[in-house]
């Protein structure tokens, strides 16, 4: 077909700014008084619906006849590609994202384009072509909601100078009574993009890397989620709430991966405890359902992998895992739960928990958390898992030594059994022990036993060594381990604690204590009848000297007394009951003679809590009339001979 001639000069007309080339000629139609697009296209042999569908031959043809650069109109068609896909200034866009039928428009740019120039309304007033698109609200320029003539016939629509001719005259009142409405964060984007205006922050930059169709949908379901939970319906139709939904998304996406991120975390945490296994589903609802089943499209992989690796860093996610997110296959495991690190390590999952907690592998952050949520670092902490499996109890490592529950618990405090892990969890001991500790152990008691002489006496096992010795078993222990002992044994197949022999005396003279020769308050009792409670007046009030010194066994202080100053004591001082009992008389009768002869007592009785003489005071007792008094009759002071 051949093309149109130029109309003549007087016809040509400028393309207003963002005006696509259908309504270019819709105004055109009007300029030259055709008054219809179709009218137009027929009378010069132009196909109509070619040029709604962007057909570069028919936008060209058009642009000739009005005199305008088709290569500048050729961008702002609508042009049809694959499937229900558009491509309009660069941008692909859906199909469904156009408002075909719904006829809107701001009334104060129309107003604006109608006062200027000349010639008829309906070919000074155009339309923006962002104003077609079903997610743009606002008129950006103006700051107000954009006018909606309803739903209109789709040939009527389609022709934008005929369709707004009756709202022409009425412009002014609409503009009185617009609604002011700015533009949101999410439309500005979408202008932007459509300006071919790169992102100056790094964030957006992410969200404008994937196509604008793909943009616009994720916005509004990350919106939905962020506003009405992981349950929010899927909606196929757009309705009040959408553009709210669509800003609150793009606050979340233009923050780029990282802030997308954040928003899955703040997802997980609001999930608390469960009882399911929380898988992507589980955790992120509709979100997740929608990136997996709705679009599989490549467009919308940046947000799918965004949201993988955000699963694999944040759940314990591993190879051959049925909840793989999107059905990936998992290559490595990069976080465990209790519950997946019990399956696969065969251990207690009570148990593992228990010590997870313990040990600090598992933050006390997830102490409320069900053991499928409870997650640690899978790669650092296969070792210990590893060591954990083999672990012993208290009783099975007691078992592995030959030693009682408590004889291995002596060893460990006194540092020669060491314990994995150890700790006091409500009232219990809760110990592991590595056989390779334990091992070790087991080994040094052997080189030992095998480096020792022969003995030349009966020999005994440590614990009985002990008690002759009054010392700790672990004492006793730690000189076979140190080498201080010369004369062992053993008394089994193998070597066990309770089956090595040591010298009961070689034992004896390696743990004699220094103050040996020292005497115990229990020992002065012993010496001197003396009650204890009276040795510890007389040691507060410094009549018995010695000095503190801690015991061998159980570590307490005690006070003990050189036999040189015991023997100074019993020298210088003698008890009331003591004189008492070598007369063969009651110390009442005794103290009444030494009253009535005036003797005083070299102490205070309250402080030294007993009657004490000093022998250089004490009169020759035989001197003294001891007999008592005949009974039945009257006591009376005794006559002086």
């Amino acid at each position: 077909m051949i093309a149109p001639h130029p109309l003549p000069a007087a016809l040509a007309l400028v393309p207003g700014g963002r005006e696509t080339p259908s309504d270019y000629a819709s105004r055109l139609a009007f300029k030259v008084g055709r008054d219809g697009a179709r009218r137009l296209c027929k009378d010069f042999g132009i196909s109509w619906h070619a040029l709604l569908r962007g057909d570069a031959q028919a936008v060209r043809d058009v642009a000739r006849l009005g005199s305008a650069d088709p290569e500048a109109l050729l961008p702002l068609a609508f042009r049809r590609i694959e499937g229900e896909r558009l491509v309009h200034r660069g941008m692909v866009l859906q199909k469904g994202m156009v408002a075909g039928r719904r006829l809107r428009f701001c009334p104060a740019c129309l107003e604006s384009d109608v006062s200027s120039g000349r010639g008829r309304p309906e070919a000074r007033a155009w339309r923006r072509s962002e104003w077609l698109l079903a997610d743009v609200a606002s008129c950006s320029e103006h700051g107000v909601e954009l006018n909606e003539l309803g739903s209109l016939p789709v040939k009527v629509a389609e022709d934008f100078s005929r369709a707004v001719a009756a709202a022409l005259p009425l412009l002014s009142e609409a503009v009185r009574s617009a609604i002011p409405c700015p533009a949101s964060g999410f439309e500005r984007h979408v202008l932007r993009r459509l300006s071919g205006i790169d992102p100056t922050d790094p964030g957006e930059a992410w969200l404008h890397g994937v196509p604008l169709f793909a943009a616009i949908r994720f916005c509004e379901v990350v919106g939905a989620v962020a506003l009405e939970g992981i349950g929010a319906p899927e909606r196929k139709l757009r309705d009040k709430g959408t553009r709210r939904r669509q800003a609150a998304g793009y606050e979340i996406a233009a923050g780029g991966p990282q802030a997308f991120r954040d928003f899955l975390s703040r997802l997980q945490r609001a999930q608390g405890r469960g009882t399911a296994k929380p898988g992507p589903q589980a955790v992120f609802g509709r979100l997740y359902l929608w990136l997996n089943h709705a679009p599989r499209d490549p467009a919308y992989d940046a947000f799918r992998e965004v949201l993988r690796e955000h699963c694999m860093d944040t759940m314990a996610l591993g190879p051959g895992d049925r909840i793989a997110p999107f059905g990936s296959p998992v290559p490595t495991r990069r976080l465990h739960s209790i519950r997946s690190a019990a399956m696969e390590y065969g251990i207690n999952q009570v148990t593992l928990r228990r010590i997870l907690f313990t040990t600090g592998v598992a933050s006390p952050a997830q102490s409320d958390l069900t053991d499928d949520q409870v997650t640690f670092d899978a790669d650092a902490n296969k070792d210990f898992l590893r060591d954990l499996t083999s672990s012993l109890t208290l009783e099975e490592a007691a078992a592995r030594v030959d030693a009682s529950p408590g004889q291995l618990l002596a060893l460990v405090d006194a540092g020669l059994v060491p314990t994995w892990i150890g700790s006091h969890v409500e009232g219990s001991n809760r110990h592991r022990f590595r056989p390779s500790d334990l091992d070790g152990f087991l080994g040094a008691l052997r080189v030992r036993i095998d480096a020792s002489s022969p003995a030349d006496r009966p020999l005994a096992g440590i614990e009985t060594a002990a008690r002759r010795a009054c010392r700790p078993p672990a004492c006793v222990a730690a000189l076979v381990l140190s080498g201080g002992l010369t004369r062992l044994g053993n008394s089994g197949q193998r070597v066990g604690y309770r089956s090595v022999l040591v010298d009961p005396g070689e034992v004896r003279t390696a743990l004699v204590p220094e103050e040996e020769g020292d005497l115990s308050l229990a020992a002065v009792r012993n010496a001197t009848g003396i009650a204890r409670h009276v040795l510890a007046a007389l040691v507060r009030s410094g009549i018995l000297v010695g000095r503190s010194a801690r015991h061998p066994v159980n570590g307490t202080t005690r006070f003990l007394v050189p036999p040189a100053d015991l023997e100074r004591f019993r020298a210088t001082y003698v008890p009331l009951a003591s004189l008492a009992a070598g007369c063969e008389v009651t110390p009442q009768l005794l103290k009444r003679r030494l009253d009535a002869s005036g003797v005083e007592p070299a102490l205070d009785p309250a402080v030294a809590k007993a009657v004490i003489y000093r022998r250089v005071d004490i009169p020759d007792l035989a001197s003294l009339d001891l007999r008592p008094w005949p009974s039945g009759k009257r006591r009376s002071a005794p006559r002086r001979v």
